[in-house]
């Protein structure tokens, strides 16, 4: 649903398989405005790739956002995605508007009505 809702507002949608594939994008020079990331991926969890990705970053002036997306709905599933270098947090099952402004908000891009 994420991908259908991204490409409808004119965003180009790259996916990896696992955590894993994720970093090796970032580590190949691969640009990317946005990462949503779910937590629960084989191989590399989400925690642990947005850990890798940020270590990546660190000593550049590179910073690419990352979302969680996840079914993890308590508090401290928030903080510790916080915790692990992530920019912000959205539970499952997604609000498209919610979902949409927060993309918008976190990509730097005027947040875009979003019927239904």
């Amino acid at each position: 649903m994420a991908v259908k809702l991204l490409e409808k507002h004119r965003h180009v949608v790259s996916l990896a398989a696992n955590g894993k594939e994720a970093v090796g994008a970032i580590a190949a020079g691969s640009e990317f405005d946005l990462i949503l990331m779910d937590i629960q991926m084989p191989e590399v969890s989400g925690y642990e790739a947005t850990q890798q990705i940020r270590e990546m970053e660190r000593g550049t002036a590179r910073h690419i956002p990352i979302i969680a997306m996840t079914a993890l709905a308590m508090a401290d599933d928030r903080e510790r995605c916080l915790a692990a270098g992530m920019d912000s947090y959205i539970s499952k099952p997604i609000k498209i508007r919610e979902f949409m402004n927060l993309v918008a908000t976190v990509v730097g891009r005027r947040p875009v009505p979003v019927n239904g």
